[in-house]
C-alpha cells in the first residue's frame, strides 16, 4: 500500500488553480477543469494506491470537469470509477445519461467516454472544509 498527501497550502493563493489544472491535465484520467474560484482554488488530496485499485479523496471549491475524446486519444487507463458525494450537489453528464445527486450517492462511471461533471458546495464560498 502507497500513499500519497497532496495540498495546495504551500502555493500563493492566486496560483492554486491553475496548479491544480496541470495537475489534472496530466493525470491518467485527464480532464479540462472551470471554476468561478479560481483567484483562491484551495485543494487538499489523500490518494492511497491498494494494488488493483486506489481509492482517493479530494476537497476543493465549487467546480466543472470535462473529459474530451481529445483527452481520451491522449491517454486513457480503461478505468471504472467509483465516486462518493460527502457534501453539496452534483451533477454528471456520459454516455447520454444525465445525473444530479447529492451527499451519500455514489456514481460509477468509466475512463474511456468523454464525460461532463459539476460539483457545488452548499455554501458556495468555495472553500473546502477542514
Amino acid at each position: 500500500m502507497i500513499r500519497a498527501c497532496l495540498s495546495s497550502e504551500a502555493v500563493p493563493p492566486q496560483e492554486r488553480f491553475d496548479w491544480w489544472f496541470g495537475l489534472k491535465s496530466a493525470s491518467p484520467i485527464a480532464t479540462t477543469l472551470r471554476s468561478d474560484f479560481t483567484d483562491d482554488f484551495p485543494v487538499a488530496v489523500d490518494h492511497v494506491d491498494l494494488g488493483a485499485a486506489t481509492l482517493t479523496t479530494m476537497s476543493y471549491p465549487s467546480a466543472e470537469v470535462r473529459r474530451t475524446a481529445r483527452h481520451i486519444r491522449r491517454g486513457d487507463p480503461g478505468s471504472l470509477q467509483v465516486s462518493l458525494t460527502l457534501q453539496g450537489l452534483s451533477g454528471f453528464e456520459q454516455a447520454g445519461r444525465n445525473v444530479r445527486f447529492g451527499a451519500g450517492n455514489f456514481l460509477l462511471y468509466e475512463s474511456s467516454s468523454p464525460f461532463e461533471g459539476w460539483m457545488r458546495r452548499h455554501d458556495e464560498s468555495g472553500a473546502p472544509d477542514s
